[in-house]
């Protein structure tokens, strides 16, 4: 039987019993970026900003150093950078935002992601 090779970008945590998502993780790929397709990377960008406007906690990791970049207007100063992670952490219904960027020749940083209120992961 062959082997299969499954990708997966994304990762949501929720909580089960309330049947409610409460944080995302999206690693960009080539397609989230526009490669191929314009289409692909508008799509990415609705499902982005509809995790955003619900108020779930986002964290995205762009470690592509080709592309271009779908990083948002808040962090164009880590967004400069090769690579980047950015969060998006709501607090008492106000979005709150800290991202971080890197180059290719540096070691890959350890990025705090708050999952929920007293949930650092």
């Amino acid at each position: 039987m062959p082997d299969e090779i499954y990708s997966q970008y994304s990762l949501t945590i929720g909580r089960w019993r309330e049947n409610k998502i409460i944080a995302a993780v999206e690693m960009l790929s080539p397609s989230n970026k526009g490669y191929p397709s314009r289409f692909d990377r508008d799509k990415y960008l609705r499902k982005r900003d509809a995790y955003l406007e619900s108020g779930i906690n986002f964290l995205e990791i762009d470690a592509l150093t080709t592309g271009e970049s779908v990083a948002p207007n808040s962090i164009s100063k880590a967004a400069s950078f090769d690579r980047h992670v950015w969060t998006c952490f709501h607090d008492a219904g106000v979005p709150r935002v800290d991202a971080y960027g890197w180059n290719s020749d540096q070691a890959i940083p350890v990025f705090p992601w708050r999952v929920e209120a007293g949930e650092i992961v």
